[in-house]
């Protein structure tokens, strides 16, 4: 039984361990197969500038991934989990810190989630078949041999396709004789696993690790911040919050026709906790029916955040807004919120003249024509704003808008797709050579 401890001594784990595997998002394995890039549509979030309680600034972006497309027999056919919208972000959310997002463009307070470390035993990745663990996605690859030598490489990914390279955390080099990949027992940090046998077939796994987000907390509305008062009155909700202090110790109770809760807080504050440890986060929050109290220390004295307007995203199920689409909340290595994810569960089938619509009807896929293998489709936002029509033979895979999940998937095909997409759209306003492979996208005026 291997054992995950805390990255110092003393202080407990930040979450729990799980050792089953959470069923992954139908899109972490699907293939994109030369996708056609679409930089935006005028409705969407584009860089966007999130500004937190702290002051840090994160540029936020909407993002659309169409992968695992295949014309089949005078149809278009979308596997589960092909249709994805992503509300996207350049740096990580971080819980306590007023952090906010936008979800199909609407602006969604942060306010926390349910982090697991899934920790696995008795795993293997080959060639041919990735291994999931958690949020994590590890590839088997091996470097060129070299004088009979060859060390074999272990790729990780997030499941929404972010290669964990950009934080010097990808691949790893497994050496064939060399079978303990750190020790057999974890710190909580990036990716872990100890290899019980490494060859360029397949790497066998004693344990192995990956952060997955459960669930996020997020608000519609955030009525109050600033200094928390003795004997201050905040109507909230659909009550009245109330802050009383005795001595050092702080008391919030929430008020309404349908409820009372009450909290006492008081020092000394989880400060070396905080903002990763669960239980220290919900040790300085009061909630009730569709709001959240958060008691924040601070050098000057507590301040205090109020939320109203709670929604709960589970990953794998469905969203609350738009039940035909599935949730995903994607984990960063260390474990903090990289983006929300909303995806199709079930399979879409489009015939010539169809359109099927994005979450809450805040875009739309529409498949204009399909001779043969060739398709002709188009994006639209919620206003009507239209991108060119794009044609391709076999598929209709695209890259729709910006955030760090289309990028690192932009990035892995070279700059190939950005190149054809600017020289298909020379083609189509008439400014360039339009001789390009029968292979290439085009784009119709």
């Amino acid at each position: 039984m291997f054992e995950v401890r805390p990255p110092r001594p003393g202080l407990p784990l930040p979450c729990p361990v799980r050792r089953d595997n959470p069923s992954p998002p139908p899109f972490a394995l699907l293939p994109l197969r030369e996708p056609f890039y679409v930089p935006g549509l005028p409705g969407f979030v584009s860089g966007e500038k999130a500004v937190d309680d702290e002051g840090v600034v994160t540029p936020k972006f909407d993002g659309l991934v169409l992968r695992g497309t295949r014309v089949v027999q005078g149809r278009v056919e979308i596997p589960p989990g092909g249709f994805c919208y992503m509300a996207d972000t350049m740096r990580s959310t971080y819980p306590g810190v007023g952090c906010y997002d936008f979800l199909l463009g609407r602006r969604l307070f942060f306010v926390d989630y349910d982090l697991e470390l899934v920790l696995l035993e008795g795993t293997t990745v080959l060639p041919d078949s990735p291994l999931v663990v958690g949020d994590v996605v590890y590839v088997l690859g091996a470097s060129p041999r070299h004088e009979g030598f060859r060390n074999v490489v272990v790729h990780a990914y997030s499941v929404s396709g972010i290669d964990w390279d950009f934080a010097g955390m990808s691949p790893v080099s497994l050496p064939i004789r060399e079978e303990n990949w750190y020790s057999p027992d974890f710190v909580l940090a990036y990716n872990q696993g100890r290899a019980s046998h490494v060859s360029p077939e397949r790497v066998d796994f004693a344990a192995v690790t990956g952060m997955h987000l459960h669930s996020q907390l997020v608000a519609r509305e955030r009525p109050y911040f600033g200094p928390l008062l003795d004997g201050g009155r905040w109507a909230v909700s659909d009550g009245e919050l109330s802050v009383s202090r005795d001595g050092e110790a702080w008391e919030l109770v929430f008020r309404s026709a349908a409820q009372e809760v009450r909290r006492r807080m008081s020092p000394p504050w989880p400060l070396d906790l905080l903002p990763e440890d669960q239980e220290a986060r919900r040790s300085l929050q009061l909630t009730w029916n569709d709001g959240l109290a958060e008691l924040l220390p601070q050098p000057e004295g507590p301040a205090l955040r109020l939320y109203h307007g709670l929604e709960r995203l589970v990953s794998g199920l469905a969203y609350p807004r738009d039940p035909a689409f599935a949730v995903a909340n994607v984990s960063c290595p260390i474990g903090h919120s990289w983006s929300v994810s909303l995806y199709n569960p079930q399979s879409l089938s489009l015939v010539p003249g169809e359109s099927v619509e994005g979450p809450e009807g805040y875009f739309r896929l529409v498949l204009d024509d399909l001779v043969g293998e060739q398709a002709r489709w188009h994006f639209e936002d919620r206003h009507g704003n239209a991108s060119r029509i794009m044609a391709k033979s076999g598929n209709l895979d695209t890259l729709v808008g910006g955030g760090r999940v289309v990028q690192h998937l932009l990035a892995r095909g070279g700059t190939a797709t950005v190149q054809a997409m600017y020289r298909l759209l020379g083609e189509a306003t008439g400014e360039a050579d339009s001789g390009l492979p029968n292979s290439a996208a085009r784009l119709q005026p």
